[in-house]
């Protein structure tokens, strides 16, 4: 049973909304709880899931009182779920999970040491593997100096492997819980922190599984990518990369989003490294 820590050096935070089955929550859950560095709190917001979901996240609370619950009553979405669990954080450092992913067992000792050396960093995130079902179909290598050109293509980070210092989600009221932001709140989170001279790093190990899925990608809606767009010109503009190859990435996702679902996420499957 983990301990009740007053100032722990690491506040991880996750926002959850479940439908259905918790299976995948409770491995999330699991591995952070059995990371190899135990200094931490770990604050769950419950984005009005279920009732099952909330009876699963008071059994883990009960058996170890590192873990801080949240509750919305009614859906408000990832961005203000997880500044709900920026205010409630006490840690020196803020850390990412998502609800259906796993972190590697070291993941959270490697990022903290790594913010304790490097001081010019206000963040680090990590490579991932890439899960499907029960099995891992592949692997996403990130820059480990991502600069403004990175941001074109695509984030240079995978949002849930960040591990940042606190003034980093205070300093500019956190994420922006905007209608244009839904699903793409990490995106205009990490060209506003760049713009702000707020960079970070990625560790070149894969320290997260990051689910991936045909399910995923069903979810996405054609308003999603327009939202995408508009977040990508504006931060583009911000970060002064318009003119240096953004005008040819801002619609993207407009020209992405009329692909069949099931075509482009075969796509991406070609795309990926595989494993071996």
């Amino acid at each position: 049973m983990g301990e009740t820590v007053d100032t722990p050096s690491i506040s991880v935070i996750m926002c959850i909304h479940i439908k259905e089955k918790t299976d995948e929550l409770k491995l999330a859950i699991d591995s952070i709880i059995n990371q190899s560095m135990q200094d931490f709190e770990f604050i769950i917001c419950d984005d009005a899931s279920n009732a099952d979901t909330w009876k699963v996240l008071m059994e883990y609370q009960q058996a170890d009182h590192r873990i801080r619950l949240l509750q919305n009553k009614e859906v408000k979405g990832v961005a203000a779920s997880l500044n709900r669990c920026i205010e409630a954080a006490k840690g020196k450092y803020i850390a990412r999970m998502d609800g259906d992913d796993l972190s590697d067992p070291k993941r959270l000792e490697i990022q903290y040491d790594f913010l304790e050396k490097h001081s010019e960093y206000a963040f680090v995130g990590c490579n991932a593997k890439l899960l499907e079902g029960q099995g891992i179909w592949g692997r996403r290598k990130v820059p480990e100096y991502p600069q403004g050109k990175d941001f074109l293509a695509y984030s240079p980070y995978i949002h849930p492997t960040i591990m940042g210092r606190r003034e980093l989600f205070l300093h500019d009221g956190g994420y922006r819980a905007y209608k244009h932001t839904l699903r793409c709140e990490d995106y205009e989170f990490f060209m506003r922190q760049f713009s702000q001279g707020y960079y970070g790093y990625n560790v070149q190990k894969y320290l997260y599984y990051y689910r991936e899925d045909i399910i995923g990608y069903r979810r996405r809606q054609y308003r999603y990518c327009i939202s995408e767009a508009y977040i990508r010109l504006q931060g583009y503009l911000r970060i002064g990369m318009f003119w240096k190859g953004g005008f040819l990435y801002w619609l993207k996702p407009l020209v992405v989003g009329l692909i069949p679902k099931k075509y482009y996420y075969q796509l991406k499957h070609q795309r990926m490294e595989k494993t071996t």
